[in-house]
Parts: C-alpha cells; structure tokens; sequence
C-alpha cells in the first residue's frame, strides 16, 4: 500500500519542476552567493506543488471516467494506480490537498522577505487550483499556464536564492524558454489519450489538433520559439553564450517531431514520449551547466 502511494506521489515528472528551481538557483549562483536556506526551502515548495498538481489532475481524470478508458504508458494515461484499486481516489485527492496546502505555506513564508514573488506565487496557485477543471477545457491555454508556471518556478528561485533583482530578466527570459518546453512535454504526452480527453469534454491543444501533421508542426513551432528566445537573451546579454550548449539536445526534438507525425499507437509512441522528456531534461541541464561554468 505505502509502495502504492509512494509511486504515485513522485512521478518521474517532478524532475521539471525541480531542474527549474534548479536552474534558478543557478543563476543567483552565477552571479554571487546564494541563500542556502531559502535555496532549500524553495525547492522543497516547488516539489510540493507538483505533486499536488499531478495528484489532483489523477483525482479529476478519475471522477470523469477518463483515465478508465486510456491505454497506460509510463507517460501517458493517468494513474492506473487509482483505476486498480491500489490507492484510493479521496486519498489521492488528499495528498493534493495537503501538498498545496504546504506548498503554499512555502510560498507565504519566502514572500515575508521578497514580497516581489507573490505574483508569481499567484500563478502557480492558480494553475494548481484551476488545471484540472478548467484550464484543460480550452485550447492552448495547458501550455500557456504550464509554460508561465515554470517561468515562476525558474525566477522565483532565483529571487529567493539570490535576495536580489539585479538579473530577474536572465531568469524570466531562460524560465519561459524552459516552461514552453515543459509545456511541449505536456503536450507530447496528452496525445495518446486524446481520443478519451475529447468524449469527456476536454478542449486541450491536443484534442483540437485532429492531425498528426498539425501536432507536428505545433510540437516544432513551440522547439523553435523556445530557442529563438534563449538566443535572444544571450543577444542581449541576459543570458551568457554558454547557453548554446542547449542545441546539443535538438537532435531529440528532431525525432520527437517524427514520432509525432508518424504517430499510430500509445504503445509504439512510447519511446518518443521518453526521448521528449529526455530532450526537456537534457535542455534545462545544458541551461544550468551554462550558467555555473560563467
């Protein structure tokens, strides 16, 4: 049972959130020295929050009847943990609940020495409450939501660790160029199971997109905005050039893309779901390694 819930709490997932606190700190670090304290605590509240929001997303899919009608992959399909009997649906739902509610406590604590990051503070709770009742319901704004909330998470670690606002632009710029990437990967993984979004009312990108070609081409506008902005912060110096050993990783999004298109099954889409994730966490790697060795 505990195994059950241990499994269900820490998705592999929460790689994301944690490289982008991560990232943040990074920069601080690039810059001077840290709060090693604050640089805890924040990661910590970063973690809490993506389990709530996996968790509560697993609870809502479940109540719909949409994760009793998806194939499971280790990437897509929702929680099949909740649809065997393995962990209950209230508890699920419990874990969610307490874990934003920590979370949030996180947030309110580090706010007391930099009130800057209540607005930040605001987005993630709000893409926490509404995601998955709400924000799943209409297109493009999942990826919107998921690409501001990392932004948040990447510059709100950087103001903590740091105490500082002298290169809040560098976080901001770097942490929307990860967050549309991370959105990609939600993007990635919610189209096995668009098929069963779509009979439950879910208006998520992936639903609308009825072709292949059309995800495709979205999956690489996304790729390329993503670096057309972190190039344009080193043009600006925002950001140092060592962030172009992030282009080390385009050869994962180039066969992501192929998946994409050739996309017949959840099963054999697997692995493109695993090199896409592998792609995301290689870029926000190369990111951090960009700043550290400044």
């Amino acid at each position: 049972m505990l195994r059950s819930y241990l499994k269900e709490i820490f998705e592999p997932t929460l790689l994301f959130g944690l490289l982008s606190s991560i990232l943040g700190i990074s920069i601080a670090a690039s810059h001077g020295s840290i709060d090693i304290f604050n640089s805890i605590i924040v990661g910590i509240g970063v973690v809490l929050a993506q389990i709530s929001v996996n968790t509560i997303d697993d609870y809502v899919d479940y109540k719909r009847h949409i994760d009793s009608e998806t194939v499971k992959t280790r990437f897509s399909g929702g929680s099949t943990l909740i649809v065997d009997g393995s962990i209950s649906a209230n508890s699920t739902l419990a874990i969610g609940v307490v874990s934003f509610s920590a979370a949030l406590l996180i947030g309110l604590y580090l706010a007391f020495s930099e009130p800057v990051i209540i607005p930040l503070i605001i987005i993630g709770a709000f893409s926490i409450i509404m995601y998955a009742n709400t924000i799943v319901r209409f297109p493009f704004l999942s990826e919107i939501f998921v690409a501001l909330s990392f932004m948040s998470i990447a510059a709100g670690s950087y103001v903590v660790s740091s105490m500082s606002l002298s290169h809040i632009y560098s976080a901001f710029a770097i942490g929307i160029s990860v967050g549309i990437m991370i959105a990609m990967a939600l993007f990635v993984n919610g189209i096995p199971d668009s098929r069963a979004d779509r009979k439950h009312g879910r208006r998520s990108t992936t639903v609308i997109m009825r072709t292949n070609r059309t995800r495709s081409y979205y999956y690489i506008f996304n790729v390329v905005l993503s670096y057309l902005i972190l190039i344009i912060a080193v043009a600006s110096h925002l950001a140092p050039s060592y962030l172009y050993l992030t282009f080390l990783a385009i050869p994962l999004a180039i066969a992501v893309s192929y998946g994409i298109r050739s996309y017949r099954g959840p099963m054999s889409f697997e692995i493109f779901m695993g090199i896409n994730a592998l792609f995301v966490i290689e870029f926000i790697i190369f990111a951090i390694i960009g700043y550290l060795i400044l």
